[in-house]
């Protein structure tokens, strides 16, 4: 949803088949003898290298906000908390409103827990009267359970304008790590408007 061109279209990746999964434990018990390789492990695993944190929680990924920031400063960021079912839900009913011509990023808060995750990505679809008008996947990257939150923000995009680009959006987002798995999906709306105020 945006005045840039789509990417070209990318190989699929339909035959990669990750390596198979080793624990936090696994990991920094292979190769111990290896002085070096033992304190790079443990400065690429960060805290979880000290023990994983512990939380009754089980889900992997735990997105705790979304919404769009304006690197231009033409108005507040639109941040969404998603700390409970019914606040996703709310992404429904109200939508962003976003100035057409405007730049605009999607930023994600979220935290990792139990496992490492591996290659998470951002996949969204954009839909106007039912017909896909735009699907772009961004890399978010990978990450060791910590209680500390991550935040991530997109590339820039310019909001279509005109009259026809006028209106409203209905948007879909996964996250998606390498083993396909999702660990959240999300459908919430977007309005193009004359200006921010609508």
């Amino acid at each position: 949803m945006s005045d840039q061109e789509e990417n070209p279209s990318t190989p699929s990746d339909d035959n990669f088949v990750p390596p198979p999964k080793e624990t936090i434990d696994q990991i920094l018990n292979k190769d111990v003898e290896d002085e070096s390789l033992r304190k790079y492990k443990e400065k690429l695993l960060g805290q979880a290298a000290k023990g994983v944190p512990k939380t009754d929680d089980p889900r992997l990924v735990v997105i705790k906000s979304f919404g769009v920031t304006f690197p231009n400063k033409e108005h507040a960021d639109i941040i969404r908390e998603l700390d409970t079912k019914q606040k996703e839900e709310d992404l429904k009913k109200s939508a962003i409103v976003i100035k057409e011509g405007s730049d605009y990023q999607f930023v994600v808060c979220f935290k990792v827990q139990h496992e490492i995750v591996s290659a998470l990505k951002f996949s969204n679809s954009v839909y106007k009267a039912s017909i896909r008008v735009e699907k772009k996947d961004h890399m978010i990257g990978s990450f060791a359970p910590s209680d500390v939150e991550n935040t991530w923000k997109s590339p820039i995009f310019s909001a279509p304008s005109g009259l026809l680009a006028r209106g409203s959006y209905k948007a879909n987002t996964k996250f998606i790590d390498d083993d396909k798995k999702t660990h959240l999906e999300l459908d919430y709306a977007i309005s193009i408007q004359k200006d921010f105020e609508g």
